[in-house]
C-alpha cells in the first residue's frame, strides 16, 4: 500500500530538510489491550494545530474537529503518558471580529476516550459511542495564543 503524505504548511517554507519515519504495524493491538482507546477531535477550527504524543513519541497533529483515530497501536498496558501541545498555524490568521464569535470554552477540543471492548473483527469500524472520557484538551478559539502543554497518565487494561 502506498503512503501519501502532504507536507504540513509549517514545514513548507525555506530550504530545510524534514525527515519522516513511518512504522507500519500489522497488529492493531500489539499489547493486547482489553479496551479500545480512541483520540477524538470536536468543536470548531481555531487556526491552531494540537500535537499529541504518547509516551514521548509524537503520534498525530490535529487541526480538524471532525477527527478520530485508534490509540491502541501506540499504548502499552498500564500507565501511558499522553501529552497535548498547541501551536498557531501560519497562513490562517483570524481577525478580532472572527475571534469574537467564539464563546468562552468554545474552540478545538482533542481528547482520549474509551470506546468499549477491543474486538479484532470490528476494530477498524467508525466509533459511534464512547463510554468514558479520560482527558480532554481545549484550545480556546477566542485567543490567538496557543494553550500551554498538558500531560496526563492514562491507565490501560
Amino acid at each position: 500500500m502506498a503512503v501519501v503524505y502532504t507536507r504540513p504548511i509549517i514545514h513548507r517554507a525555506g530550504d530545510g530538510v524534514v525527515e519522516m519515519r513511518f512504522t507500519i504495524r500489522d497488529d492493531p493491538n500489539p499489547n493486547k489491550l482489553a479496551k479500545k482507546y480512541v483520540l477524538y477531535g470536536s468543536g470548531r477550527f481555531t487556526g491552531h494545530l494540537i500535537q499529541v504524543a504518547v509516551n514521548g513519541v509524537p503520534v498525530v497533529d490535529v487541526m480538524s474537529p471532525e477527527f478520530h483515530c485508534d490509540l491502541n497501536p501506540f499504548l502499552g498496558k498500564g500507565p501511558n503518558e499522553i501529552t497535548f501541545s498547541s501551536v498557531q498555524l501560519e497562513g490562517y490568521p483570524f481577525t478580532a471580529t472572527e475571534r469574537g464569535t467564539f464563546k468562552e470554552n468554545d474552540g478545538l477540543e482533542v481528547g482520549v476516550a474509551e470506546a468499549g471492548e477491543f474486538d479484532p473483527v470490528t476494530f477498524d469500524e467508525p466509533v459511534k459511542q464512547v463510554f468514558r472520557l479520560s482527558q480532554r484538551y481545549l484550545q480556546a478559539g477566542n485567543q490567538d495564543q496557543p494553550e500551554g502543554r498538558e500531560s496526563f497518565n492514562l491507565m490501560t487494561e
